[in-house]
């Protein structure tokens, strides 16, 4: 999950807005248009995959404790 993260991150810094180069990635000057627009679109694309593995995430911590009666959310929390 953290590994999803840093990467949804790093598309987004090198994003192309599409319709204005106000809202670009910060490092979007690094890349050409074509990769801006591209990190752009796996970008948007995988958002939806980072949704599902949040949606995974947080039903396995709600299964440990409701299931199997182990809390795994105070020791997330406290470290």
């Amino acid at each position: 999950l953290l590994a999803a993260l840093v990467f949804q991150t790093a598309t987004g810094l090198f994003a192309a807005d599409e319709n204005t180069f106000t809202n670009s990635g910060f490092l979007n000057h690094l890349v050409s248009e074509h990769a801006g627009t591209l990190a752009r679109k796996i970008h948007v694309n995988f958002f939806n995959i980072l949704a599902v593995l949040a949606g995974v995430h947080i039903a396995t911590v709600l299964l440990y404790r409701f299931v199997k009666k182990q809390d795994l959310i105070t020791p997330m929390i406290n470290g």
